[in-house]
Parts: C-alpha cells; structure tokens; sequence
C-alpha cells in the first residue's frame, strides 16, 4: 500500500508547489494583491490540505484491493492457493479484479488438490505394487524406486540421482538398460541374481519411455519375483522324473518276470511260485504309489473333507503303534508309546490325524537302524491344543535337507527307502493334512542320532 501512496501523493505536492510558483509569480507582478497576501495564504493552504486529504483517503480506499490482490497474486507464486480477497462494496475495476483474482486462485486449488489426490494414487499403487519398479531419466539417473524393489536387491538407500551404471544394480540388468537406450526397444529376460547368500530368480522387463513426438524421456524397468514359480517348476520336473521312475521300476520287474514265464519257467512250479510272488509285491507296490498319488492329489486340491468330530488322541495314538507294530519287529524296534496323564481330546477327523501318525511312525521306523528306538508322545500345546511328537534313533537328517523332506519323492537315503518298499510320499501326505487341520509341523533333527517330528493340532476347530 505504500507504494501506492507514494505515487499518487508526491504528484499532488509536486503541483501544489507548482500552484505556489504561480502564485508568487501574481503577487510579484501585481503589487496590489500584497496586502490581502495573509487571508489568501491561509485559503490557499486550507484549500490544498483538504484536497491533499482528500486524495490520499479517496486512493486508500480505493488502491486498497489492488494491494491485496498483489499480495494475494504473490502468495499463488508461492503456492498458497487457498488465499482470498473481500472484493469492496462499491464497483469498478478494484470489485471486478477481486472476483477474477478469487476465481483464479479456487480454480489453482482445485487443480492443484487434484493434481495431489492422483499424486498419491499413484505412489500408493508404486508402493503396494506387487513387482519392483525403477525408473531411470533421460539423463540416465535414477529418479523412482518403490519398495519392492528395495525389498528384492536388498537395498538401503533408494540411489536417487544416481547415475544407473554406477549404481550396485547387477550387470545383466545395466547391459539391458544401456541397450534400451541404444535401440529404443523393450526387451524382457530371465534373471539369476546373487542377494547376499541367496539366490533370487526375476523376470525383468526394460521398457523405453517415448513423449508423443517420440523423444525417450527415460527409461521403466519393472521386476518380477519368479523364484517361488522356478522352485514349483523344478519341482514338477522333479515330480514327473519321480514318477516315471517309480513307475517304470516295477512295470519292468513285472514284464520280465511274465516274460521269463511266458518262455517257459511257467512249466517250473518252484519257479512260477517265485515268479509270480514277485510280480504280485510289485503289482501291490504299484497299486500303492497309485493310491498315494491320487490321494495326494485330492488333499493337494482340496477335493475332500474332514470328518470334523471330538477325538480322543489316546485312543488314535494306540490304534496307529499296531498298525506298524509288526513292520517294527521285522527290525527288531522297540516302540515306546507316552500316553498323557489326562485325557487328550480335539476337534479333528480321526481317520485323517490316524493316517498323518501311521506315517511318521512308518517313516521313522523306516530310516532306523534294526535294534533301535521309537517313541511317540502327547504333550500339552499350551493355551491351544495338543502336540503329538514321533521321535527315533535313525540316521537323521542333514540341515540343508529339512525344508524339502516334505516334497513328494524327495529321498533322504534312496536304498534305504526303496529297500522298505514305500513310496516316498508319505510326508508330503502329512504335510497337507496337518495344513488341512490348520495345525503345523516342525522337524528336528541331529546326523547319526535321530530325528524328532511333532505335530501341533488345536483343541477347537479352526476357522479358515
């Protein structure tokens, strides 16, 4: 407002001193003025201090919205949209300047709040997206990390404004960036890459950033997680292998054995005996693995239900040591069975929970020397349920061997195994039940002194 009444008052002095020249001027040439010279001094100054007051109050009251809107104008420079002016009563261009100012600065904050509501849209979709995002300006600079990306190399520090080629991102990936800046095309490939002691598999895709006239604005990389889809697929493969192999085992015992038949040892009965109870335990071994894989295949998918009931695991410990009490005596083991000192019961399918112990039973027995020792207990889980353990005085299992004693055919000692006759999918069967149950299983195990597996079940039905 200063400025304002600056310049308009030092125009009004400026003439006022002008009208005083004039005035002097008259009274110089024209003597005979002289001696009223006091009555219109006196006039002359009340005259212009009223016109001076005048002025300077008509260009308060009216220069005054021009300052607000000039201060509101620099406060929109500032981003402060959401300043305002009181347009003055009387019209003119002061009130109609108001307006437009006003309406320009909502139309900034509305523009600008929307601007910020996408804004965070947006980074909540980078942040919560699934797969690591980088992207990389024309200059080749890092300016976008989300934290899935942090989260899958590991990194500490996003590397913002740092050049890509200088930036601890793997070589793979800063030759396909420097190849997408050369050729301007999008390129996807496979990844290995070593994150401290692991191994991550990614699916990487580089992708040009072009603006409409064409010209690359930088360059998108997004990083897709596949190490869990490669661990499924070497399972898979792994699995058919398996089969194939199990397979093929006792459908070529079988067909030779029919074959030497058939070429007259039929004629032998000492031999056709012989023969044909070989073919009879591997027809049964067969039908076995047949078993367990469709019944494998059913838990797996989820195409049956428990027989939810009170069951008292006592009782379905017991039943389960004579199911396999005569193949531990063939080995001369000793099962040891520890009731708990008050009855144990839980929501659950006894069938289900009878099958889940049989197997580990089986499987200890299984990997246990003749000789040894077998134990099975029922524990309090305390403040949930039950935990059933199996533990034996067999081989053990090495450390990097526990996470995948689960998977279907995996083999801790393969002669061992296939001298028992089983099928080696046993604790892939217990496995999903236990999950079907909602309970969990642990595994402990020493070399050379024995393994230890327990399983937890609830006391009540648990919800899915």
């Amino acid at each position: 407002m200063n400025k304002w009444f600056v310049r308009f008052l030092f125009p009004i002095l400026g003439m006022t001193a002008l009208i005083l020249l004039i005035f002097g001027y008259f009274l110089y040439h024209f003597p005979f003025l002289t001696g009223r010279l006091p009555a219109l001094v006196i006039t002359l100054s009340l005259l212009y201090l009223f016109i001076a007051l005048w002025t300077v109050a008509y260009l308060r009251r009216h220069l005054k919205p021009f300052d607000e809107i000039l201060a509101m104008i620099k406060g929109l420079s500032k981003g402060h949209y959401w300043r305002r002016v009181y347009p003055p009563l009387s019209s003119g261009i002061g009130k109609e300047l108001a307006v437009y100012a006003n309406r320009l600065a909502e139309r900034l904050q509305a523009v600008t709040e929307h601007q910020h509501i996408h804004a965070d849209r947006l980074q909540a979709v980078i942040e919560h997206m699934a797969s690591g995002l980088l992207f990389i300006d024309d200059k080749g600079r890092i300016v976008l990390t989300n934290n899935k990306l942090l989260e899958l190399l590991k990194w500490s520090d996003p590397h913002h404004q740092q050049l890509y080629y200088e930036s601890p991102l793997p070589e793979t990936i800063i030759e396909m960036i420097q190849n997408t800046f050369t050729f301007e095309k999008e390129q996807q490939q496979e990844v290995t890459i070593e994150v401290g002691i692991k191994r991550i598999d990614l699916e990487v895709l580089v992708a040009p950033v072009l603006d409409p006239e064409g010209h690359n604005r930088g360059i998108v990389i997004v990083f897709h997680d596949i190490t869990q889809l490669k661990k499924l697929e070497r399972i898979r493969q792994d699995f058919v292998a398996n089969v194939s192999h199990e397979l093929k085992t006792p459908i070529t015992s079988i067909k030779g054995f029919a074959e030497t038949l058939l070429d007259g040892a039929m004629y032998k009965e000492e031999h056709l005996k012989h023969f044909l109870s070989i073919i009879h335990k591997e027809a049964e071994r067969l039908h076995r693995l047949v078993e367990d894989l469709l019944q494998l295949s059913q838990i797996e998918q989820r195409r049956f239900g428990l027989n939810w009931q009170e069951v008292n695991l006592t009782e379905v410990l017991h039943n389960s040591l004579q199911v396999v009490r005569a193949k531990a005596e063939v080995k001369n083991i000793e099962l040891i069975f520890m009731p708990p000192d008050e009855p144990a019961v839980v929501e659950a399918d006894p069938d289900r929970v009878q099958q889940i112990v049989i197997n580990l039973l089986s499987n200890a027995i299984t990997y246990t020397p003749e000789g040894g020792e077998v134990r099975l207990s029922i524990d309090p889980w305390p403040d949930k349920g039950y935990r059933i353990c199996v533990s034996d005085t067999g081989m053990g299992i090495n450390k990097e061997e526990i996470p995948r004693i689960f998977e279907r055919f995996y083999r801790v000692d393969w002669a061992r195994s296939r001298a028992s006759g089983g099928t080696d999918l046993g604790l892939a069967i217990v496995k999903h039940l236990v999950e079907a149950h909602r309970g969990e299983i642990t595994v402990e195990s020493e070399p050379g002194k024995g393994s230890i597996f327990c399983v937890y079940l609830y006391q009540k039905r648990q919800e899915q």
